[in-house]
């Protein structure tokens, strides 16, 4: 699967097999940046050519966050984007 290293802001998040999976292993993740993320994804690989919606899976690790107030913002700005599967790890 190709991957595609993607910066936002100063974060770097991986971009796999064309957005079936997005990975974001860095630290201090703010919802600025997340909002970015939904942006990218949004407009880049939530839906194909002929406007089908694709199937792409979030995953941050769970430290990514400065706590759980944050996390549960950074899930919840993915969701309302369109982006229903978002996991920590």
């Amino acid at each position: 699967m190709p991957i595609e290293e993607l910066k936002i802001d100063d974060k770097i998040i991986y971009n796999i097999g064309y957005g079936a999976l997005i990975v974001c292993l860095e630290d201090n993740i703010t919802t600025d940046i997340v909002e970015k993320l939904a942006n990218y994804i949004k407009e880049n690989v939530l839906f194909d050519e002929d406007k089908q919606k694709l199937y792409t899976r979030v995953v941050f690790k769970d430290k990514s966050f400065k706590d759980s107030v944050a996390k549960i913002n950074a899930m919840q700005i993915l969701k309302q984007n369109g982006i229903d599967e978002v996991v920590s790890v």
